[in-house]
């Protein structure tokens, strides 16, 4: 029930919010001192929380952060997840740009559609696309990591294209990921019966190579 959810999400999006001030400068609006691994995953907690509980400092700090995660892994209208060779640390001006990661492309949808939820800003949905636009080929390989003859994902966006392993998590994923565009779109088409020209319908449709 909602009590009960607003109590348990409270000492959870507090401590994200202790973390995020004890780290957060001018330059670096951040709960680490690094970024990681499913970074977006954190601002999303914190989207969640606050539809949750109505608590307005949940919201302005997710915003901040997921605001400057995509200010640092979307170059050029392409999603360029941190790379996991050294990460990226706070006073770099960039994270490295490889292996990228597919759980960090389905974070990034599932933060993004998070925060439309919270903000009702269409902007967001743009984002969520790329994001699963990722996995079929819009990245800094124009490599799909979509393999159509097993339907699995491969393992990572590396230098020289793709990691050719499949694991279950990247197909788990991926699978995830378009589900809940599919799902939002929907949502938008029928619950919110918004036509087919809304920005928002725009921002979720396949875009034409």
């Amino acid at each position: 029930d909602k009590p009960r959810a607003v109590e348990l999400s409270r000492p959870l999006a507090d401590a994200l919010v202790a973390r995020y001030r004890e780290h957060s400068t001018p330059g670096w609006h951040w709960f680490l001192p690094d970024m990681t691994y499913a970074n977006a995953k954190l601002p999303e907690g914190l989207f969640r929380a606050y539809l949750t509980t109505g608590e307005t400092s949940y919201l302005d700090i997710a915003r901040e952060s997921f605001d400057f995660l995509c200010s640092k892994a979307i170059r050029d209208g392409v999603l360029s997840l941190v790379g996991n060779h050294g990460w990226f640390q706070s006073g770099e001006e960039f994270p490295p740009l490889y292996d990228q990661q597919p759980i960090d492309a389905a974070a990034m949808v599932q933060a993004a559609i998070a925060a439309y939820d919270a903000s009702n800003e269409a902007d967001y949905l743009h984002i969520a696309r790329l994001s699963l636009d990722w996995f079929f080929g819009r990245n800094l390989c124009n490599e799909s990591l979509y393999d159509p003859e097993t339907h699995g994902c491969f393992d990572a966006l590396i230098q020289s294209g793709v990691n050719q392993n499949r694991g279950a998590e990247s197909t788990i994923c991926m699978l995830l990921a378009h589900l809940l565009i599919v799902q939002t779109l929907r949502h938008l088409q029928t619950e919110k019966a918004l036509p087919p020209n809304a920005p928002e319908i725009e921002a979720l449709r396949p875009k034409k190579s």
